[in-house]
């Protein structure tokens, strides 16, 4: 019997989640039954919950932009499968066109074989920006009252639970108007000179900032786009929009590198976005491309002359650097599907400072040690596939990745599972002892920190993190190389075995393996030659994967005219802010400097210089905490003049062993301010202590008091 259904079902790229909420929203307002993948669903449950429910709903809207049948040549993409079902299924397929999508242009029609062939024979829908309301008007009265004679299969339960809780959350979601997906190519214009409006009035306004980018984007000024893209990730650093469409930009203009790493951004924001995978794996796959095309044939360029010549600059003293120290609170999570897994491990930082005055402290450079996974290859001597043994191993792999992504989940509280440490560690030892390499590396940090109730255990961190490099993982083999620096979990302290280990995961591109093994360069350090050249070389190769720890050590390169770079205060300032905007508290302290003295073609500006200290200083960072309490001490940066509030400062800094927090203490016990009770011998010892470090006004100090 024919009948008039109102369930629907939203199919749709990520990068179009905007137009999808516009969409549900309508629907859902209208009284209909929407099913959309809001937030992204588990993996384990992905496939069962996606066609369980597009067989139980009588239409299906495809949103079609002008990229989106792009990836459908993919094998296993995702979009293609939910086509392909729904048309099995003889669902009520409902193409909606949106301006920019044509069924005869050259590259859709390179993407319509098999059963997608036949998508071009539904009654299409096309849908102006301009006249959204009345498009899905038109929608609701004419394609989706179509009386219908399929059998429509009850869903599961879980896709019943899992089609709620996304509904829930695409309905909680910010409002969005369909003037801020996208304008008419005539109106462009305006709408570019509203935005640049908006923007003069509210410069931290994150939505107008990727409007405009996407507006620059159809501009194809993709630079631009991606500055306001930028912008917008500044201001608001979990919305995972402006990561998805500078991702986007960025792979436009070629740069794969930053691509990889924006798509990792949403795969740690939502360890469930199965278009973040499918779209990172398309990445690597044309890195893939690209590097192959090269090894064929290319002809080899010498490489560009970036300079010789450097402005005068005084000799920096040594860097020191002191022990590392993990942070659980900025731990990076990473992951692929299909070969492999979710990352966490803690940022290691090396602080290495120069000698600090009562005047501001400049940190030198610092490692701030990011994560990003890598697929992995099969083990060598892996049995045929054809074989009993090999589908067993095949199958236990698969487990132990399932039981890793179960983890996350808990680690994460995400897809409908409460945050639990406790959970979280029980399915990574499961995996991690399954020979899942990421679960390794993740326990290893679970010990190391004291996760989950776990005892701290640098022995146990290290027996984890060596199965996991033992496994080729390049960030377990980071890890690996850091605790042998510090002569850690057991191990004797070797700086040649640090390099080795660092090295391994350079050469497998691991971007924080290579900011670690530029540092070794620079410092001349297990066996490896002193060499400024091969640092700057390590350093801009970890810069361009956008890890912060490469990018602030290249921007104090630059700073100080080493390894063949010009002196620039200007690059320095460019790789600063770079590193600052992701939360680098050196490179925040750096760019807190550069304010203050108004370098590098900075205005200079002392409240821009404490913002960018008082975020470094809360996030613990020494350097940046004793140069706060200076500001505070000296009423400046639009901060209260307050001797105490100096104090405070200083002594988190001093409790971290910084020798300007030392120093600018121990000046406050000598002269008895702040409310503190003068106190020669604690003031001595305390310049004692900072003067052990190279500091000159520890040093003068001590003279003048007599106390060489």
């Amino acid at each position: 019997m024919l009948r008039v259904e109102k369930t629907v079902f939203i199919s749709y790229r990520r990068a179009d989640l905007p137009l999808a909420l516009l969409v549900f929203k309508d629907l859902t307002q209208n009284g209909y039954d929407v099913f959309i993948d809001y937030d992204g669903i588990a993996s384990g449950d992905f496939e069962r919950v996606i066609l369980d429910n597009i067989k139980a709903r009588a239409h299906f809207v495809l949103l079609l932009t002008p990229t989106a049948l792009e990836r459908c040549a993919v094998p296993g993409d995702w979009l293609r499968r939910e086509i392909e079902a729904a048309i099995e299924a003889r669902r009520n397929v409902v193409p909606l066109m949106l301006p920019g999508f044509d069924f005869d242009s050259a590259g859709v029609r390179a993407t319509l074989s098999g059963m997608l062939e036949g998508l071009t024979k539904y009654n299409g829908l096309p849908v102006p920006y301009a006249y959204f309301d009345e498009a899905m008007e038109r929608l609701r009265r004419k394609h989706l009252s179509v009386p219908l004679d399929a059998v429509l299969l009850p869903a599961s339960a879980a896709a019943i639970q899992v089609a709620k809780a996304q509904q829930q959350a695409a309905a909680a979601a910010p409002q969005v108007q369909a003037s801020e997906v996208a304008v008419p190519q005539g109106d462009l214009d305006a709408a570019l000179a509203d935005y640049d409006a908006a923007i003069r009035l509210k410069p931290d306004d994150a939505r107008a900032r990727v409007g405009r980018g996407l507006l620059r984007e159809q501009r194809s000024r993709l630079d631009e786009a991606i500055e306001d893209y930028t912008a917008a990730i500044r201001v608001q650093p979990n919305d995972p929009i402006a990561y998805r469409h500078r991702a986007s930009a960025r792979q436009k203009l070629g740069n794969l590198d930053g691509a990889a790493c924006d798509y990792g951004e949403l795969i740690r924001l939502n360890p469930g976005d199965a278009d973040a995978y499918s779209e990172r794996a398309a990445v690597f796959a044309k890195k893939a491309s690209v590097a192959a095309g090269q090894r064929a044939g290319a002809t080899t360029q010498a490489p560009k002359d970036v300079g010789s010549q450097r402005s005068a600059s005084p000799r920096p003293p040594p860097a020191v650097a002191p022990a590392a120290a993990t942070s659980p609170g900025s731990a990076h999570w990473r992951g692929v599907l299909g070969g492999a897994v979710v990352l966490v491990v803690g940022v290691v930082v090396l602080n290495l400072l120069f000698g600090s005055k009562k005047e501001e402290v400049v940190p030198v450079a610092s490692e701030q040690v990011a994560t990003q996974s890598r697929l992995n290859a099969p083990p060598p001597g892996a049995l045929p596939l054809g074989s009993d043994r090999a589908a067993s191993e095949a199958n236990q792999v698969k487990e132990a990745e399932t039981q890793f992504l179960r983890g996350a989940n808990y680690q994460f509280g995400t897809n409908g599972v409460a945050q639990s440490d406790s959970a979280a560690l029980g399915w990574y030892r499961m995996a991690a002892e399954g020979g899942n390499a990421g679960a390794q590396t993740n326990l290893g940090f679970f010990y190391e920190t004291g996760r989950a109730g776990l005892p701290r255990s640098d022995v146990e961190a290290v027996n984890w993190y060596r199965k996991g490099a033992e496994h080729g993982h390049a960030v377990a083999q980071k890890n690996l190389g850091t605790m042998f620096l510090y002569g850690r979990g057991g191990l004797a302290q070797s700086d040649t075995e640090a390099a080795k280990w660092y090295r391994k995961s350079a050469d497998q591109g691991e971007a924080s393996g290579q900011s670690m093994l530029g540092f070794m360069y620079r410092e001349g350090r297990g066996g490896l030659p002193l060499s400024d050249v091969e640092a700057v070389k390590w350093f801009s190769k970890a810069a361009e994967q956008a890890n912060a720890g490469g990018q602030v050590s290249l921007g104090y390169m630059y700073r100080e005219g080493r390894g063949g770079l010009p002196q620039s205060d200007i690059e320095a300032v460019k790789w600063f802010t770079k590193a600052a905007d992701q939360g680098n508290v050196d490179a925040q302290t750096h760019l807190g400097f550069m304010y203050e003295k108004g370098r590098g073609g900075l205005t200079q500006n002392d409240t821009e210089a404490v913002n960018w200290y008082r975020k470094a200083a809360d996030q613990g960072g020494a350097s940046a905490q004793s140069n706060l309490g200076l500001m505070y001490e000296r009423g400046r940066g639009g901060l209260p003049r307050s001797d105490a509030e100096a104090v405070r400062w200083y002594r988190k800094a001093a409790e971290q062993a910084n020798a300007g927090g030392q120093a600018n203490l121990a000046d406050m016990y000598e002269r008895g301010v702040g409310g503190l009770t003068q106190n020669r011998t604690e003031a001595v010892r305390l310049y004692r202590l900072a003067a052990a470090k190279g500091d000159d006004f520890a040093k003068a100090a001590l003279k003048r008091l007599g106390e060489e």
